[in-house]
C-alpha cells in the first residue's frame, strides 16, 4: 500500500516565520526526496474553539473542520510538530485529533486504525525549556507508554518524538542543523515502522544539536 503522509504543524499560529512551520517544510523535502504522496494541515488556520451540533456541513468553521478530519482519515503515517505549552500539546491540535477520534458523520474513529503498523508518527515538539529537563518524565530507558506521555495525542501512535530544547535561545546555525536534521527524517520517512505488540515510543531527548 503507498504510504500517505499527513505532516500537521500543530502551532497555533500559523504564520511562516513561526520554527514549527520551517521545521514542518525540512520534513516535507525530505519525504518527496522518496516520491510519497504528501500532504498538510495547519491547525492554526482552523478557527478555534470548534463549534459542536450535528450541522457538521453547514458553517464555515464546521466545513473546515469536515476537511481537516477528512485530512486526517485521510493519512496512513504522520509527522507532526508543535511547541509544548504548559508541558502539553497546544489545546487546538489536541482538540482536532479528539474531534478525528469521535464517530458520526461518517467518519469512523482514528483510533480504530491504531493497530495498523502504517498510522504511526513521527512527533516534533519545541520547547523553551531545556529538552534535558522532560528526561525525568519518561522511564529509565527514554520510553513511556502512549497513554501516560504528557505529550500523547489522541488517537496517535508515536514512533519517535525529538524534543527540541531552548528554542528561542539557539543560535542560527543550530537552528539549520535541526532543519537538516528533520530533513533526514522525511527522508527515511517511508522506513517507519511498529511492530504490533511494541507497546512503548521511542524517546529522543536532546538540549542541543545531535
Amino acid at each position: 500500500m503507498t504510504k500517505k503522509i499527513l505532516v500537521i504543524n500543530g502551532h497555533p499560529d500559523p504564520r511562516p516565520e513561526r520554527y514549527c512551520h520551517a521545521l514542518c517544510d525540512a520534513y516535507m523535502r525530505g519525504a518527496l526526496t522518496s516520491g510519497l504522496e504528501m500532504r498538510r494541515l495547519n491547525v492554526g488556520s482552523l478557527e478555534f474553539p470548534f463549534r459542536d451540533g450535528a450541522d457538521l456541513e453547514l458553517s464555515g468553521t464546521q466545513t473546515e473542520l469536515a476537511r481537516a478530519i477528512e485530512t486526517i482519515r485521510w493519512a496512513t503515517q504522520f509527522a507532526i510538530v508543535f511547541p509544548l505549552w504548559l508541558d502539553a500539546p497546544p489545546p487546538v491540535l489536541r482538540e482536532l485529533l479528539e474531534r478525528a477520534n469521535r464517530p458520526g458523520r461518517g467518519f469512523k474513529p482514528l483510533v480504530e486504525h491504531a493497530a495498523d503498523d502504517d498510522r504511526v508518527a513521527c512527533v516534533v515538539v519545541t520547547m523553551s525549556m531545556p529538552a534535558f529537563t522532560h528526561r525525568p518524565k519518561f522511564n529509565f530507558d527514554g520510553c513511556t507508554p502512549n497513554e501516560s506521555c504528557c505529550i500523547a495525542l489522541p488517537g496517535i501512535k508515536s514512533q519517535e518524538t525529538t524534543f527540541i530544547g531552548s528554542v528561542e535561545e539557539i543560535t542560527n546555525e543550530q537552528r539549520l542543523r535541526w532543519l537538516n536534521a528533520i530533513y533526514t527524517l522525511g527522508v527515511h520517512a517511508d522506513r517507519v515502522r511498529i511492530p504490533r505488540s511494541r507497546a512503548r515510543s521511542r524517546v529522543v531527548v536532546a538540549s542541543s544539536i545531535p
